[in-house]
């Protein structure tokens, strides 16, 4: 299982090898490559840091909030209530990427606006969009 915040759901679809600095690059890419190698998995909806965020370098020494943590959790609590998601919800990942993917411009022009890496998840890939954990294809499941 991965414990994943809100605004997180979005970033994970988009995700294509940039960051915010090396450590937080490998880590993300790692973390996507544990999960493609597990197969089917679970996801959490975690309600402050997740696995992405450890090598961030926005993350407190408390291990929990960030730098930005107000703009950070409306980014959160704006997709989390889009979706009718609370924290502590366990759901299969690639369900819970489908059910983003299938409200993604709705979703983007709520949590997204002022983020850095907007213009570049509004970019569609040579593969269309697909999600960088599982790699399940968005167009024509």
């Amino acid at each position: 299982m991965i414990a994943l915040r809100g605004h997180h759901f979005l970033c994970t679809l988009h995700y294509r090898g940039a960051g915010y600095s090396t450590d937080f690059t490998d880590n993300f890419t790692a973390l996507c490559d544990g999960v493609r190698a597990a197969g089917a998995v679970d996801v959490e909806v975690a309600a402050m840091a997740d696995p992405i965020c450890t090598a961030c370098p926005s993350l407190q020494p408390d291990g929990q909030s960030c730098q930005y943590q107000e703009s950070i959790m409306r980014r959160d609590h704006a997709l989390l209530d889009a979706m009718g998601w609370e924290p502590g919800r366990v759901m299969s990942l690639d369900d819970a990427h489908w059910a983003v993917l299938a409200r993604r411009e709705e979703l983007m022009g709520q949590v997204c606006v002022g983020c850095e890496w907007l213009p570049r998840c509004q970019e569609k890939g040579p593969y269309g969009l697909m999600s960088p954990l599982t790699r399940s294809q968005a167009d024509g499941r």
